[in-house]
């Protein structure tokens, strides 16, 4: 066996060396050949090499444009990966299957494709791991960029460019400068780096632009070479959008690229087990936690960038409120709406519509300590809303009442 592993490697280097000509033709030449001496057997180590070879065929015939051809090879690596039980060399046959669903306009099947190998390769932190999660991020940008998501394909370009650099891979740190570089050519716009939309419709390509060529190419890895033109100046505004959310405490994830978007007028809910994330989702929503990776965009503010100003907008109920248990339920809601810069006249006639409206005008002048559980809530409830927010971020509202 040990024959076969320098054989196959030699060939694999032929390969490559062809490639990094760009010759297109002869490297597909190689990997027949290769491809020809490796029996179809369920030998783990058989069908991982089988597994590259396809991979390494199947990035030399998308360049050739054969995508038929490409189709079957990336295919069929794909299901000789799985056959051969190794995690990484399916998470590089995901990459794959990903660049090219990408390259043939199926652009969900391609984002799914490169989320689960990126899902894949964050499961190790060696130097192999990290360079294909480089890469992931990478392909994924340049397909968010021709999609019209143009904030979180540059915070992905970042996220790759950072990755590839842990990873030492400075070709691919270049390839991520470049891909960025077309990418901010296209949208006539050479200066962006990461700022947020202060305008409608700012940082949005135009017809023209969104036809632009984003091409990347390197030598271990597939990459996206087709535009797709863009439909986000059809798009409707967001109220709230959130793209590929990652949160972890102490290493264990909390949150894996979650997408969440609502329309005004909208009533969302998450559903899920203890420990899915939602008190986490919301709390980032907030500026209570920032997250590990991803865009959030309230109102079309980018949160990250400026946690601040949009906070006008929300009313927000965590699950285990805390409460000022020395006041009254007047005096916290006077104190919470001056705040919120509520008119003095306004906050008066405010404070005695919601006491009345929860049922807590007997209690008004008590402390918060004499309130019961429910009550409490009612209170919290109170103060999310008592400036009339058009966002209401409830955490768990209805326990104890």
């Amino acid at each position: 066996m040990t024959d076969a592993r320098e054989a196959f490697a030699r060939a694999l280097h032929d390969g490559h060396e062809r490639e990094h000509d760009q010759r297109w033709q002869d490297a597909v030449d190689t990997y027949t050949k290769l491809l020809s001496s490796l029996r179809h057997t369920k030998d783990p180590e058989s069908r991982a090499m089988r597994a590259i070879a396809l991979m390494r065929s199947g990035n030399a015939l998308m360049e050739l444009r054969r995508w038929d051809d490409a189709r079957g090879a990336i295919d069929e690596a794909l299901h000789e990966a799985k056959g051969s039980g190794d995690p990484a060399i399916v998470a590089q046959a995901l990459l794959a299957a990903g660049v090219f669903a990408a390259n043939q306009d199926d652009r969900g099947r391609g984002e799914a494709f490169l989320l689960d190998a990126l899902e894949r390769f964050h499961r190790k932190d060696d130097r192999a791991s990290l360079q294909g999660r480089g890469w992931a991020f990478l392909n994924l940008a340049t397909l968010y960029g021709k999609t019209g998501r143009l904030d979180l394909a540059f915070v992905t370009f970042t996220k790759a460019q950072d990755v590839l650099g842990a990873a030492e891979d400075w070709a691919g740190v270049a390839a991520a400068w470049e891909a960025q570089a077309q990418l901010r050519r296209a949208i006539h716009d050479e200066d962006r780096l990461l700022r947020p939309r202060r305008n409608e419709g700012e940082g949005r390509p135009t017809p023209d632009a969104a036809r632009q060529e984003t091409r990347v190419t390197w030598g271990i890895h597939p990459t996206i070479k087709e535009p797709r033109p863009t439909l986000a100046d059809g798009l409707m505004a967001l109220t709230i959008d959130v793209q590929q959310l990652w949160k972890s405490y102490e290493g264990k994830p909390a949150l894996q690229g979650l997408f969440l978007d609502s329309h005004a007028g909208e009533i969302v809910g998450l559903i899920g087990p203890n420990g899915a994330g939602k008190t986490t989702t919301l709390k980032i929503l907030v500026g209570l936690l920032r997250p590990d990776y991803g865009v959030v965009r309230v109102k079309d503010h980018d949160v990250l960038v400026d946690p601040v100003s949009y906070k006008a907008d929300i009313g927000y109920m965590p699950e285990a409120p805390t409460l000022p248990e020395y006041l009254t339920p007047s005096e916290f809601l006077g104190y919470v709406g001056r705040i919120r810069n509520l008119p003095k006249e306004r906050l008066a006639a405010r404070t005695r519509e919601l006491l009345t409206m929860l049922d807590l005008v007997p209690k008004a002048d008590e402390t918060i300590a004499s309130l019961s559980k429910g009550m409490k809530a009612k209170l919290a409830f109170a103060a999310a809303i008592i400036h009339e927010p058009s966002i209401l971020i409830l955490d768990e509202p209805l326990i104890g009442i």
